[in-house]
């Protein structure tokens, strides 16, 4: 049987396969969790930030919806070395997930959940951001109040990330970008996603209004935040 579309089915509980053999990491089933990837990763898309493809996934030995990401196999973790030495096209890329971080709250930014595709020596290298399950604009059930008291200093990446990082050119094109997203397209993504998830997502409303505050102050944010 062929599962809906957008779907994924599996009785794995970590590491899924779905009608193709194509493997997915999964996350779950936690609303909170599902709810703060699929908003990013379609944000993310929105902005043009590489993330794997991904899908809802559900699964015959566990019960809810589960967040399932694409297993990239060519992609490699460690991009420490364009990072340390200076190459400008990782930065660059880095620095964008680093604002989407920024707008969305995401308070677990480190060098273990950027993925380089490409050469894993000195070369040009895709970097792809996953693991946005603490975005706390989603997680948080009063976002609107708890978002306020996140210290700036936990929305810069951790540990040596943040060390190559600091210095880093803000990208404003894409803080240009960000403002320039309308309140409406956020309201639909933010519901669409409250639609796939269904009503134990409860405070989408307050999701979205969150969303489009820090949208609308993000040059202040970013200039709290960056080093």
């Amino acid at each position: 049987m062929q599962p809906p579309d957008g779907c994924v089915y599996s009785t794995k509980p970590s590491l899924w396969l779905d009608s193709t053999s194509t493997e997915y990491v999964v996350k779950g089933p936690a609303v909170e969790v599902v709810a703060a990837e699929l908003v990013s990763h379609l944000i993310a898309n929105r902005l043009g930030i590489l993330v794997p493809p991904f899908a809802i996934a559900k699964s015959n030995g566990a019960d809810g919806l589960w967040f399932a990401s694409k297993l990239i196999k060519v992609a490699f973790r460690a991009i420490d070395p364009q990072l340390g030495h200076g190459d400008a096209n990782a930065i660059n890329q880095v620095a964008r997930v680093i604002l989407l971080d920024i707008w969305l709250a995401n308070v677990d930014r480190n060098i273990g959940n950027l993925l380089g595709r490409g050469n894993e020596g000195l070369g040009d290298i895709e970097v792809i951001a996953i693991d946005f399950e603490k975005a706390r604009v989603v997680t948080s059930h009063y976002p609107l109040v708890e978002v306020n008291t996140i210290a700036a200093s936990d929305l810069w990446p951790q540990g040596v990330l943040g060390d190559y990082m600091t210095g880093c050119r803000i990208p404003r094109d894409l803080v240009e970008a960000i403002q320039a997203v309308p309140d409406s397209e956020i309201h639909n993504l933010v519901t669409q996603v409250s639609r796939t998830v269904g009503p134990s997502y409860g405070w989408a409303d307050s999701t979205a209004q969150a969303i489009i505050s820090r949208r609308k102050n993000i040059s202040k944010l970013v200039r709290e935040v960056w080093r």
